[in-house]
């Protein structure tokens, strides 16, 4: 939670840098946990891991839903279902607690 809290103070700019750089290393992680057959993280499913680093990485649910070809109320789901899972209140949350879990 402090993390997230020292997003809030960094600024927009910062805080997408940030975001960014945790989307980066959760896909380094993700990529070695594929090579090992480990599972995911919380019990996050494939498709809930990249919506988030997706949301991580700045984009709207409509957006990722233009990448995926989904529905932005099925992208909209995804990222409630992750949040649900990892105990998070927002999506800037999710993803350090997901970055967290895959370091």
């Amino acid at each position: 939670l402090s993390a997230v809290n020292a997003l809030g103070r960094v600024g927009t700019t910062h805080a997408r840098e940030i975001l960014s750089r945790l989307a980066q290393r959760r896909d380094e992680v993700g990529k070695a946990a594929a090579n090992t057959n480990e599972g995911p993280a919380y019990g996050l499913s494939e498709r809930e891991i990249e919506v988030l680093s997706l949301a991580a990485d700045g984009l709207t649910n409509k957006q990722i839903g233009e990448k995926l070809f989904l529905s932005p109320h099925t992208i909209a789901r995804h990222v409630a279902n992750a949040r649900a899972k990892l105990g998070a209140s927002n999506r800037a949350e999710a993803a350090v607690l997901l970055h967290r879990t895959a370091s």
